[in-house]
C-alpha cells in the first residue's frame, strides 16, 4: 500500500504546485494537463487490470511518463522541485515494489486508493484547462 500512499502524495503534491501558480502561457498548462490526465488515465487503468487479477505491465509507460512530468514541470515549477516529484513517480513503479504490494493484497480499500490518486491527477488536469 505504500506505493499507492505514495502517488496519492504525489498527486496532491502537483494540484497544490499548480493551484499555487502564477499564470503561465496556455501552452505550457495545456501540455501539462495533458500529461496529467494521461497519468491518471494510466493509474485508473492499473486499477482495474490489478481488481481483475491481471499483471498492470504499466512500468514502461509510467517510466516515460515520469521523464516527461519532469520537463513539463521544469517550466513550470522549476528543475529542483521538478526533479523531486517526477523522481518520486519513478521509484513508485519499481517492478519488484509494485510485486511486492500485490503480493500482500489488493482489495477494496486499495484500489479506492489508487482510484483517489488517478483522479488527482486527472482533477488537476482540468483545473489547468479551466485556468
Amino acid at each position: 500500500m505504500t506505493m499507492i500512499s505514495d502517488l496519492l502524495n504525489i498527486g496532491n503534491d502537483i494540484r497544490s504546485v499548480v493551484h499555487s501558480l502564477e499564470s503561465r502561457s496556455s501552452f505550457d498548462r495545456i501540455h501539462l494537463a495533458d500529461l496529467l490526465e494521461h497519468i491518471g488515465q494510466v493509474l485508473k487503468d492499473t486499477g482495474i487490470k490489478i481488481s481483475l487479477g491481471q499483471h498492470p505491465g504499466n512500468h514502461r509507460q509510467m517510466e516515460l511518463l515520469s521523464e516527461e512530468l519532469y520537463f513539463k514541470l521544469a517550466f513550470v515549477v522549476g528543475e529542483v522541485k521538478a526533479h523531486n516529484i517526477s523522481k518520486r513517480l519513478m521509484q513508485t513503479q519499481r517492478i519488484e515494489l509494485l510485486k511486492s504490494e500485490l503480493s500482500s493484497g489488493f482489495g477494496a480499500f486499495e484500489h479506492a486508493l489508487l482510484e483517489e490518486a488517478a483522479t488527482n491527477f486527472i482533477d488537476t488536469s482540468r483545473f489547468l484547462r479551466m485556468n
